[in-house]
């Protein structure tokens, strides 16, 4: 699959990607599970927690990492921004990330979660995109949208920095873009 085109979900898909991630023991009855990229997230730490890290990395990382892999693409590190470890310790102090756990630390956390984006990016190639994928892979593989005269964004202060690039994306050249918001709700 190359950027730009699209692949369905199905059962054949769900088993090829399983397949690619050495998921081969999955039922498939299980496979709604495996749909779901937040899972093959799970998965991506799973076999980080192989390393000589051990498994205690998964058990102390997996939610903060994914959560913050989410906030990343909703700033579009990667494609609109560069990817640097100020930018992702900018990401962790703004939304107020914190690891559960008092034995982790979060050098560690903000260490693999560059490499879980670009796991994920990989992933999407080949069709398994999450609800974060859906924005951000449009910037990230530029692809073209229907060009309008006007676009228009409600509630615009809750707008991240893909979707805004997305609406410039959206729009003629020459165009004009309103957005409607409330500072006092951001």
């Amino acid at each position: 699959m190359t950027p730009g085109s699209y692949a369905p979900t199905s059962f054949d898909a769900a088993s090829s990607a399983c397949d690619w991630l050495g998921y081969t023991d999955v039922p498939a009855t299980a496979m709604y599970w495996a749909r779901s990229l937040r899972g093959l997230r799970l998965r991506f730490l799973d076999t980080e927690a192989d390393t000589p890290e051990g498994r205690e990395t998964y058990a102390l990382y997996a939610p903060f990492v994914i959560a913050l892999v989410g906030f990343a693409k909703g700033e579009g590190i990667g494609c609109l921004v560069p990817d640097t470890e100020d930018r992702w310790w900018d990401l962790v102090e703004h939304h107020g990330l914190y690891l559960e756990n008092q034995e982790a630390e979060p050098a560690r956390g903000v260490e693999i979660a560059p490499r879980l984006l670009a796991w994920s990016n990989e992933v999407a190639l080949t069709g398994w995109l999450d609800f974060d994928d859906q924005p951000y892979c449009v910037v990230l593989w530029k692809l073209r949208l229907w060009q309008n005269d006007i676009v228009v964004i409600d509630e615009a202060q809750d707008t991240s920095a893909i979707r805004r690039a997305i609406a410039r994306l959206a729009l003629k050249p020459g165009g004009r873009l309103y957005a409607v918001g409330d500072d006092k709700q951001a």
